[in-house]
């Protein structure tokens, strides 16, 4: 079901009937931003987290028949999907170098360019964070959809 279909369907409903779907799906999305962040925290083939800037980016936006769960930091995207090679920007990874290995900034810019050097060669391995939660959401929106349902008399 699309969500212009789910929310045609919704708009059938008796008003408490939607009241209820509405804030189960909600409340789900606010639990699912834990559930993303569990899957940020434990992405393979590493971690996905450096400075906590990606798992501070994932929120619940509410919408007119739920919420959506949005990860918008800059590289949000190509951390879950991966990357083609590219040679990327050195200052962020002599950034990521010195906090990592905690060296001088002169060896931490020669791991930051062959770190770069290797993304340039292989680009970077999808970590599908993302997907994993999405996969995990389904019994969470079938509680508390149930339970905002179970409440109604």
């Amino acid at each position: 079901m699309t969500p212009a279909e789910f929310a045609k369907y919704l708009n059938q409903q008796p008003p408490k009937v939607k009241e209820a779907v509405v804030k189960g799906l909600r409340s789900a999305a606010m639990r699912g931003v834990g559930v993303v962040v569990e899957e940020i925290d434990k992405a393979e083939p590493y971690p996905a987290v450096n400075t906590g800037k990606l798992r501070q980016s994932v929120r619940a936006e509410p919408t007119p028949i739920g919420a959506a769960i949005v990860v918008d930091a800059p590289h949000a995207a190509p951390i879950n999907n991966g990357t083609r090679p590219f040679f990327p920007p050195l200052e962020p990874l002599i950034e990521w170098a010195v906090r990592k290995f905690g060296v001088s900034e002169s060896e931490a810019r020669s791991i930051a360019f062959n770190v770069a050097r290797q993304i340039s060669e292989e680009g970077i391995e999808p970590r599908h964070f993302f997907e994993k939660a999405m996969a995990r959401m389904d019994a969470i929106i079938q509680e508390e959809v149930g339970r905002e349902l179970g409440e109604l008399k």
